[in-house]
């Protein structure tokens, strides 16, 4: 990841360097947080951050799952995640918005704990890197980087009954990243 000039942090644009949580943080030691990841393309006039307001509603909704109440409106993260683009000099990037519950009581409860947000933004090339999508379809996922999580062993899909990106559960899409386990492409 290349480091930029600002994050947006809690309602302020802070240095790179001074972006810091506490290490009791709740959201560190249980997962208790939420995240979005979102892709900015450079359109012919300025920056165009790809559905941002339908992707800040589900980071809102999946909040929602945790029991979490964000302190700003979809709104107050749109106009901050342009902010941040437009501070960072970004024409093409990728965007992470995400909240968790911060330092307070350190219980598997979140009563008392405060909620903190926080938007990073950085280039970032291709997700499954150069040259793994071949345009001309000759070579087609032959230099993928696809793993197969079916090779992962996972909880029941019921376990979470609302559509969330809640941090806990990137764990399978990790794992499965971690391990390298390639895909062989057969149709499933």
């Amino acid at each position: 990841m290349r480091e930029t000039e600002k994050i947006w942090m809690n309602g302020e644009l802070v240095d790179w360097a001074d972006a810091k949580v506490h290490v009791g943080t709740h959201g560190l030691h249980y997962g208790s947080g939420v995240l979005a990841g979102i892709r900015c393309y450079e359109p012919e006039r300025s920056a165009a951050v790809f559905r941002l307001h339908d992707h800040l509603r589900r980071l809102e909704h999946s909040a929602k799952v945790l029991y979490m109440d964000l302190p700003y409106s979809v709104e107050e993260l749109r106009a901050a995640t342009h902010e941040l683009v437009a501070t960072n000099g970004l024409q093409s990037c990728y965007v992470r918005p995400m909240a968790f519950y911060g330092c307070g009581e350190l219980a598997v409860g979140t009563t008392g704990n405060p909620v903190d947000v926080v938007i990073m933004s950085w280039p970032w090339g291709t997700y499954l890197g150069e040259g793994a999508l071949d345009p001309t379809g000759a070579q087609g996922w032959k230099n993928s980087k696809v793993v197969d999580s079916r090779a992962v062993e996972t909880a029941h899909a019921t376990v979470n009954d609302w559509p969330s990106n809640a941090r806990a559960f990137a764990a399978k899409s990790l794992t499965a990243r971690s391990k390298g386990v390639p895909l062989h492409l057969a149709p499933w």
